[in-house]
């Protein structure tokens, strides 16, 4: 599958993704692209055009078969480096295959989760990969045992990055939680947050303690427009209404969003 697009900010972006109609992920990123002129969940693509330069570091925390581990290696470059965090045996080897197709070689894949402590967690496991979590639910159809890392521990080791993605079914908050020795806006200028209160709700979480746990790390909440073109102020005390399950929300500071999307 080719995908070539222009971003908002004029951005040339083209890359190839390997299709196998027999993976449903696959099939639903094919489906998604073809709806959006090319790009899955184009608010996200067209913040990390914005927010990404050459060069730059950054996690893609719940990569499932990889369509943002390309974008994102497309728009830092050679001289960038992305870490891609995907757990799921059912995505992993898509994942790899697309990063082979892409020839993105400043992509590193982990195959650990993400977490709020480190410790021996259970990863349930779907038919359509995108909705593996670490909340059990009836529907899985499998599960395994993995180590968890946080991000404090990951981040001791190399460099802060300058966007972390994060994607996991309501985990979100957990991982929040793992990195508060490591990730403060002086760090981390953007994160990038699906907003998915079903999937919170399974942990015990929801939209307000996410965003106060953002808060409490030093950010604000941003709406990104549909196409990406602005990143909007969501006061605190104003709770987002999502129309769809794949809503994403930016954590970041007003003088960061404003100098990347000046």
């Amino acid at each position: 599958m080719r995908v070539d697009f222009t971003t908002a900010n004029a951005r040339r972006v083209q890359f190839d993704l390997e299709h196998d109609p027999s993976c449903v992920a696959d099939l639903n990123t094919k489906a998604f692209a073809g709806m959006t002129g090319g790009m899955c969940e184009p608010a996200t693509a067209q913040a990390m055009a914005h927010i990404l330069r050459e060069g730059d570091f950054a996690l893609d925390v719940g990569a499932n078969i990889g369509f943002f581990s390309v974008l994102m290696s497309r728009l830092v470059g050679n001289a960038g480096r992305i870490y891609a965090f995907e757990p799921g045996v059912n995505n992993v080897s898509r994942l790899r295959a697309n990063l082979a197709c892409s020839v993105c070689e400043n992509v590193r894949v982990l195959e650990q989760p993400l977490w709020r402590k480190a410790e021996q967690v259970r990863l349930h496991l779907f038919l359509d990969g995108g909705r593996n979590s670490l909340a059990p639910d009836a529907e899985s159809r499998s599960s395994m045992c993995l180590p968890a890392l946080t991000l404090d521990i990951f981040l001791r080791d190399v460099r802060s990055p300058r966007l972390i993605k994060l994607d996991v079914e309501g985990a979100e908050q957990a991982i929040l939680e793992g990195g508060v020795g490591a990730v403060d806006p002086e760090k981390v200028p953007f994160i990038l947050c699906e907003l998915h209160e079903a999937a919170l709700q399974k942990f015990g979480y929801s939209q307000k303690s996410l965003r106060q746990v953002a808060t409490s790390l030093g950010y604000q909440t941003f709406r990104i427009s549909e196409d990406g073109s602005r990143s909007l102020l969501v006061p605190d005390d104003h709770a987002l209404r999502p129309q769809n399950t794949n809503y994403v929300v930016l954590f970041s500071t007003p003088n960061a969003v404003f100098e990347a999307w000046s």
